[in-house]
């Protein structure tokens, strides 16, 4: 690696890559021109003079312009978030040039992003998120390698391309091995949540965050209660899945139910 060193009045470059010696005379007496030149001298050097110089603004814009008519309207638009989220960062840590980004700046900007909040649910970005940024941040700078802006891609993270496997229903010996658990039974309110799961086919996630009044016990089913798009919307549930879900149903008492709606929160 390359650092500087002041000798007299005058910055020097002074280091060695891939085995070459850099001992180099900047010519200049400014630490912040020094610190630009060193920069310069590195990407010649890493690049074996091939690569071109580009800011990251100028950049983003190019990208843009090349991957609109490649992708849908909907994967545009979570391009143009991510890009500009990251450009944010850029601008705030100083960094310029698409050079200058490294696995080292993208593992402080995932670190940043996860204190970003969900712009509708109000949570913290998770790790799904994080690998959506990834996985569009690698792309981004596959196009910049392909230019000539950059000589490896500086996203490194496993599986960025996977997703998640065909979800498959739960067979019968799988439900009664769960509706039949001693730990299940001896807490209503777990058991609730677990009914409420299996029967409205949500995810376990919202059925613990259901509000106590999002949902009511009917005869033979539940209304769940919500907005969409500001608007109020209920719907009715029905365990209709199978014959044993039914036999579920019926068992549930109003004392497990009541315990489901009588936890603070829910």
């Amino acid at each position: 690696m390359l650092h500087l060193e002041k000798r007299g009045r005058l910055w020097w470059v002074v280091g060695q890559v891939n085995s070459r010696r850099i001992h180099q005379s900047l010519k200049t007496a400014d630490r912040d021109v020094a610190e630009r030149l060193k920069r310069d001298v590195e990407l010649q050097v890493l690049s074996g003079g091939r690569l071109r110089r580009m800011l990251w603004a100028d950049f983003a814009e190019e990208f843009e312009r090349w991957i609109e008519p490649n992708i849908k309207a909907s994967s545009l638009k979570s391009y143009r978030r991510i890009v500009k989220r990251f450009g944010k960062f850029c601008d705030e840590r100083h960094i310029v040039e698409v050079s200058e980004v490294n696995p080292t700046v993208i593992t402080e900007y995932t670190e940043d992003r996860k204190k970003d909040r969900h712009p509708t649910r109000g949570t913290l970005i998770g790790y799904e998120g994080i690998k959506a940024d990834k996985r569009v941040l690698h792309r981004v700078f596959a196009y910049a390698i392909e230019c000539g802006y950059l000589v490896d891609n500086p996203v490194h993270y496993k599986r960025l391309s996977t997703v998640g496997g065909k979800t498959l229903p739960f067979t019968e010996d799988e439900l009664a091995k769960i509706l039949d658990d001693s730990f299940l039974k001896r807490r209503p309110y777990l058991r609730a949540v677990v009914l409420t799961f299996l029967f409205t086919g949500m995810r376990i996630s919202d059925v613990m965050r259901l509000p106590v009044k999002a949902i009511e016990v009917i005869e033979g089913g539940m209304i769940l209660r919500g907005t969409l798009r500001n608007a109020p919307r209920s719907r009715k549930r029905r365990p209709t899945f199978s014959r044993l879900r039914k036999a579920a149903w019926r068992r549930a008492s109003t004392r497990c139910f009541a315990g489901f709606l009588s936890v603070a929160g829910l």
